[in-house]
Formats: structure tokens, sequence, C-alpha cells
């Protein structure tokens, strides 16, 4: 079936002799779907392709090193250059094909390259200025197609940026360590001054100064209800540091492959001392023979003496 789809997609090309316009601008667009080579290309020019390490690996996780694994793993690891390439030819072969579409039947606008490059831009990024708008069938279906794969493209952007900008589980806890450090600080801090508040209170309470007294007995209040509200954060900060049932299901998960790959390497390393034993075992069989068969060797050749030995007595 993959041969046959192929065998379709590098046969589209103008057919000569046909005067209908249409027809050759929809067969010349249809042509680009040939462009399937250049993931063929890094398919075949990958590391998985010729690696027997790697594909060992992958057979072992039971995983394809097919196009659509090799395409993820590239996004993976250069997702700003991979869109950017893809964003870019998008809008280079998209301009021209609008071109094919609008050059004959189309607005007179759309006829100039640069206004189709112009139209790709600003349905892309779904701005739609109006000032250029495509007028046949393939126009607007070209137009609709970018609009699709533009709000695509901006998700993937949003989320490759918040991918880059997001902590590692090192620096995390590197995060999480400064925090407590800052709040077990002003934990003390806040203690301490509340300590102080109620020394003076102690102390002016015996005085007539009534003014102090309130002074210090707000201060006092204020101390507490930031104490509270620490203590109150505090609980929160234990509760987000601490390990969390994904966390538990991570780590008990790797540790189960763990065990299982310590006991797929046991039975291996079992079944090749098997192996080995039945080897040992063949070949103390095969020198007992051949000792049995030097010993009637030696027997033989031993009585073929005695007996020319008795001949030549007689």
């Amino acid at each position: 079936m993959k041969i046959i789809l192929e065998l379709i997609v590098c046969s589209i090309c103008p057919l000569p002799g046909l005067e209908w316009p249409t027809i050759d601008t929809f067969l010349s667009s249809l042509m680009f779907l040939r462009l399937y080579w250049v993931t063929r290309c890094l398919h075949l020019h990958s590391r998985l392709s010729y690696d027997v390490a790697a594909k060992s690996i992958a057979g072992m996780n039971r995983v394809k090193t097919d196009t659509k694994f090799i395409l993820k793993r590239t996004l993976y690891l250069y997702p700003g250059l991979a869109l950017a390439i893809f964003v870019l030819v998008f809008w280079l072969i998209g301009g021209y094909i609008l071109r094919l579409c609008e050059g004959n039947f189309g607005d007179e606008n759309l006829r100039s390259y640069y206004n189709a490059l112009w139209l790709m831009c600003v349905t892309f990024l779904t701005i739609g200025y109006g000032d250029v708008y495509p007028i046949t069938v393939c126009g607007r279906l070209m137009a609709i197609l970018t609009g699709v794969i533009g709000v695509c493209v901006a998700s993937m952007i949003v989320a490759v940026i918040s991918q880059k900008i997001s902590l590692s589980h090192a620096e995390e806890r590197v995060h999480n360590f400064m925090a407590r450090t800052k709040h077990a600080r002003s934990l003390k801090i806040t203690a301490a001054q509340v300590l102080k508040e109620c020394w003076f209170l102690y102390k002016i309470k015996s005085m007539a100064d009534q003014d102090k007294v309130i002074q210090h007995q707000r201060r006092l209040s204020a101390a507490i209800c930031t104490l509270r509200r620490l203590r109150k954060e505090q609980r929160v900060l234990q509760e987000e540091n601490g390990v969390s049932l994904d966390d538990v299901a991570k780590i008990s998960q790797n540790a189960t492959e763990m065990v299982r790959g310590v006991g797929q390497s046991q039975q291996r390393l079992t079944e090749r001392v098997n192996a080995m034993e039945l080897r040992l075992e063949q070949i103390h069989k095969g020198i007992d023979v051949l000792t049995e068969l030097i010993i009637k060797r030696n027997e033989t050749a031993s009585n073929e003496t005695k007996i020319e030995n008795k001949t030549e007595n007689v």
C-alpha cells in the first residue's frame, strides 16, 4: 500500500496538452507532496538507521525507529531551529501556491509573489488586515490551511518557550532551599519582634503613658498577625515541597524497571552459565572417550608386542 501511494505521489505532474489552467495549477500544487523525501533523508542520515547499539536499545524498549520517531527526536533536540525552518519553507511554498491559484483568475495584486507572501504572513499570524484576500477556491483553501497551521505552530512555540523557561529538578531544589531559608529567617525575626513587644508592654504597664502602651499593643498585634501568616505559608511550603503521589509513582516505576532489568541480566547470565556447563560436560565426555581409546590402543599395542615376542621365541 505504501509503495502504491508513493508511486501515485511521485507520478503527479502537469499533463502536457491540457488547456485548463485550474488543473495545471492543482497538479503543480500537489507536486510539493514530494517533500516527504526530506523526512526520508533525515531518517537515512540519522544515527538510528545504522547504529546497531541504538537499534538494539530501541528494540529492548519496544520503540520503532521509524520516520515518526526521528521527527519527534529532532523536534525535541532542536525545537526552535526545526520550527523556524518549517515556517520559512511553508511561507515560501504557500506564497508560490497562492500566486499559482490567483494568477489567472484572482486579484491582480496576488499575481506578485511579494503580495502572496504578505497574505501568507498575515494569515499565518491570524492578523488578517483584509487589504489582500484570495478569490478562487484553491486560494481560499490555501488560506484556511495556512491559518490552521499558524495556530498549531503558535501553540508549539508557546510550549517550547514554557519548556525553556521552566526550572529543572536541580534548579527547583535550589529555589526551594532558598525559599525555605528566607522564610525561616523571616519567621525568626517576627518571633523575636513578638517577644520584644511583649517585653516592652510588661515594662510599660506600670507607667501612666497610655500612648506608648497603645502603640506597643498595635505593634504586638501586627507582629502576631505576621507570625500567623508566616506559619501558614510555612505549612503550605512544606506541603508543596513534600513528595507527591506522582513522584512516588515515578520512583516506584523506575525501581520496578531497574529490578526487571537486573532480573533479565541475571537470567541471561544463568543461561550462559548453563551453556558453559553443558559444554564442559561435553568436553569431559570427549576426554573420557579419548582416554578410553588411548588405553585400548595401548592394550592392543602391548598385546601385539607380546604376540610378536612369542612368535620370535618359537
